[in-house]
């Protein structure tokens, strides 16, 4: 780094300028010239020198104001500035130290002392210019967390308003990161042009994370009430919402969600929960305070829950309570859905309601899986019946249980063509090539497959075709309106001859009443699985025992 150093040589004296080129001309630097104070200045804003030797005594502009100026200035404040002077007077230094100089050389100088104080001075440059890079956005320029982090010190009352950019991800994914990085830049550029004009220097910029700008201010008056804040942020991402970005011939926009924050000396951890949540609800503007206290109540009931799976796992409290499905038109049970339940330390059954999100964001997931699906092949391996095990695309895309499920089909084939895999219809969306490869490889061991919760979310009728399943269950949200509502009715003929045609059968879920199952064996639904035929429990012959700790 020191072969690229520049120094600057500001002296109004010929001589003494090509005495210290001399000196440097065997160093790794490169050497400027100024001849007077205002050609120094001019010189330094342009181009940033490593190290400025300044003389204390110059025309047009002394060292002095020369000093003063840069030092004020954002851009050069962290040049070391070593002042040359023949003078000795303590004054003269007192005020030079209160200009901003770095330090002092006496003329004349010692070619040995100078070189000594040429290196210093550079690399004391080199790791200011370090820290510039670590505390700058290499995109925007504009001052980082770390920067942010050190600014937030200085402030007595800070308020912070994050503004977040909602589509920059997806434009990264879908247009690349070079044109997600011109939106951010360009957004960069109008939110300062936007804090300039309308608060001066009163806001500061900084660029916190991807698609995330942060501007703070200080109200050491307390002068800022809530209120006040909340319509700022909406200003603001009004303003930011409406603003025109043409890169490349091409108009982009992007919508804005900004999160006020104040209370606490984590105000910027506290908007990022602020932001976190306004994105999962949508939110345009939110006022972090309100929603932190939920957040962090939620955190520490994770927790809880999280020690509670951990305690499960290791006294073997996963088991499997068993739902009855029937043949509409037979009364027989012909299959039995095996449904996740945690055992409580009193042991009553707990939904996976409760615990099931916790599970699916820690290590733990995969093990309850595999167990609940050991269990239900340990129940039905000499019964008649068939069994229906859940599977999540988490639980597909895991090289583990993925891996167990087959070993376990070739281990037991008879067992297999007894098995039913259901897989949530929605769930499968992002990841289709995997589930669908999946799908493959049970069915060639004799499983079968169930679309679930068919209904639920944006259903696809040529999915169940391409991915050759042999049921679709009927999701609750169709099944508790088919009284009700014609059209409710009229999609599910609709759909039963759909299948019929690809020896697919309907299992409707949630039937709560015979009055629906009569009317579902009307509309030549199949099976059906509900409450008003058997509600989940263990099997009667099933016990559960516990292994020790």
């Amino acid at each position: 780094m020191a072969e690229d150093a520049l120094v600057l040589v500001a002296d109004d004296n010929r001589v003494n300028r090509h005495s210290i080129q001399a000196i440097l001309k065997d160093s790794p630097f490169t050497v400027a010239e100024a001849a007077n104070g205002l050609e120094a200045l001019e010189y330094a804003r342009k181009h940033h020198p490593d190290l400025i030797l300044m003389d204390l005594m110059m025309p047009e502009m002394d060292g002095l104001e020369v000093t003063r100026r840069l030092k004020s200035d954002e851009e050069t404040a962290r040049i070391p500035i070593l002042m040359l002077t023949a003078l000795d007077d303590t004054e003269d230094r007192i005020s030079a130290f209160n200009a901003g100089a770095t330090g002092f050389l006496n003329k004349p100088f010692d070619r040995l002392e100078l070189l000594a104080h040429v290196y210093s001075y550079v690399n004391l440059s080199i790791v200011n210019r370090k820290y510039v890079l670590s505390t700058a956005d290499p995109n925007t320029g504009l001052p980082n967390r770390t920067a942010y982090r050190d600014r937030v010190r200085d402030y007595t009352r800070p308020w912070l308003f994050l503004a977040g950019m909602d589509d920059i991800e997806s434009i990264r994914q879908f247009y690349g990161d070079p044109n997600a990085d011109a939106l951010e830049r360009e957004y960069a550029t109008y939110l300062q042009r936007l804090l300039t004009e309308s608060y001066g220097s009163d806001r500061e910029l900084f660029h916190v994370g991807r698609g995330v700008f942060a501007v703070l201010c200080d109200d050491a008056e307390q002068t800022v009430s809530r209120e006040t804040a909340l319509e700022q942020a909406r200003e603001l991402g009004q303003l930011l919402r409406f603003h025109d970005v043409v890169e490349h011939d091409v108009q982009w926009e992007t919508d804005f969600t900004l999160v006020v924050s104040t209370e606490g000396p984590m105000v910027l951890e506290q908007a990022e929960l602020g932001l976190s949540e306004a994105f999962r609800n949508r939110q345009d503007v939110v006022y972090a305070p309100d929603v932190a206290d939920d957040v962090y109540l939620r955190m520490e009931n994770n927790l809880r829950w999280l020690k509670r799976i951990r305690l499960a796992l290791a006294q073997d409290r996963f088991v499997a309570y068993y739902q009855p499905i029937v043949d509409n038109f037979t009364g027989e049970t012909f299959k039995y859905e095996a449904l996740l339940r945690m055992l409580d330390d009193d042991g009553a059954a707990v939904s996976p309601g409760k615990f099931l999100s916790v599970a699916k964001n820690s290590k733990y997931y995969g093990q309850i899986t595999r167990r609940v699906f050991d269990r239900a092949v340990a129940a039905f391996l000499d019964r008649p019946e068939g069994v229906a095990v859940n599977l999540s695309v988490l639980d597909i895309e895991s090289s583990r249980t993925r891996g167990h499920i087959l070993s376990t089909l070739k281990e037991y084939p008879d067992f297999a063509r007894r098995l039913t895999l259901e897989i949530v219809e929605q769930e499968g969306l992002e990841h289709y090539d995997e589930v669908k490869s999946f799908i493959e490889e049970v069915k060639a061991l004799g499983a079968l497959i169930a679309l679930d919760d068919f209904g639920s979310g944006y259903s696809n009728f040529v999915r169940i075709i391409d991915l050759d399943v042999d049921y679709v269950k009927l999701d609750g949200s169709i099944i508790t309106r088919l009284e009700d509502e014609q059209a409710m009715r009229e999609l599910v003929v609709g759909l039963r001859s759909y299948v019929a045609t690809n020896n697919i059968e309907l299992i409707a879920e949630f039937v709560e009443t015979e009055s629906v199952r009569s009317l579902l064996q009307e509309m030549g639904v199949r099976f059906s699985q509900g409450f008003c035929i058997g509600r989940p429990q263990p099997l009667p012959d099933t016990q559960y025992k516990r292994s020790p700790v």
